[in-house]
């Protein structure tokens, strides 16, 4: 799985593409830079997630793959803000 390309709007929210071995999924997200007490990764409100190639929603893969989806968009946006 790689981030293909990542756009913040607005410093809040994120339109981002990744690609993986079935497709390439567009996620638009929302984030919030005050981290929850408990962690130190700031939470990511998914949205909206589809397959590129189908328009299908893929929210169900990005569910599976959460863990890796909030540490790409959240390893890019680190790098933006530096």
């Amino acid at each position: 799985m790689k981030l293909k390309s990542l756009s913040l709007i607005d410093g809040q929210f994120v339109d981002a593409e990744i690609t993986t071995d079935t497709g390439t999924i567009n996620v638009e997200a929302e984030i919030s830079f005050i981290p929850p007490i408990y962690s130190s990764i700031p939470p990511i409100y998914i949205g909206h997630a589809v397959w590129k190639e189908t328009g299908d929603h893929a929210l169900g893969y990005i569910a599976q793959h959460f863990d890796a989806v909030r540490d790409l968009i959240t390893q890019e946006l680190t790098h933006m803000v530096e």
